[in-house]
């Protein structure tokens, strides 16, 4: 199971590499015959994120936002900067401050049936902001393809407390559910919805 997730790994991780100048995928297949444990091969986050972002930004498709709030829904069009207000939000510190691979541990979840690999990334310290990470990937002609990545965090903000937890699936929308707690006021939930492929384009 192990040398099936790190051949998973190497494939999305040259993926993710080669949109941003990365090795080559013969230096990484070499370096990854190197390493002791599959936490050393923890699947790159950011770089997948980043490289999504950064095609929206590069081919720019009608950007609907969906709203809701008190079981209301409200839409519109936005423009790429409000995008990447949202979009950033996926790049949490731990992903870049050399945190995640030192304070995560790493499981993984086959399912044969629908052809799906899970890399799930767990918190040793429940106090840490980025409590977990989802990696959802599927074969595809044989190549296995990021589908969707999945994050619970936390973020402090004086008096205010916000549980989030935000959703990316591959080239078509991502989904950010927010808990606002205030003290000594009931917690306020939203969830935004930001749409780019016409076929998830609905509610």
């Amino acid at each position: 199971m192990k040398n099936f997730v790190l051949a998973i790994f190497a494939g999305l991780c040259w993926g993710a590499c080669a949109h941003r100048g990365g090795q080559p995928a013969s230096n990484l297949q070499d370096s990854l015959s190197h390493q002791d444990s599959s936490k050393d091969a923890f699947f790159p986050v950011a770089d997948y994120l980043e490289a999504e972002i950064l095609q929206i930004d590069s081919f720019p498709e009608a950007l609907r936002k969906f709203t809701t709030r008190d079981g209301r829904t409200d839409t519109a069009y936005i423009q790429l900067p409000e995008f990447n207000a949202l979009a950033l939000q996926f790049l949490v510190p731990a992903f870049n401050d050399g945190s995640f691979q030192k304070q995560y541990t790493e499981s993984s979840f086959m399912d044969r049936s629908t052809e799906t690999v899970t890399l799930t990334y767990s918190a040793t310290d429940k106090d840490l902001p980025l409590q977990r990470v989802d990696v959802v990937t599927i074969a595809d002609n044989r190549v296995n393809k990021v589908r969707s990545v999945y994050l619970e965090n936390r973020k402090v903000a004086g008096d205010s407390v916000i549980f989030q937890k935000l959703y990316w699936q591959t080239r078509r929308q991502l989904q950010i559910i927010s808990r606002i707690t205030v003290k000594g006021q009931p917690p306020v939930e939203q969830q935004v919805k930001v749409v780019w492929d016409p076929e998830e384009d609905n509610e």
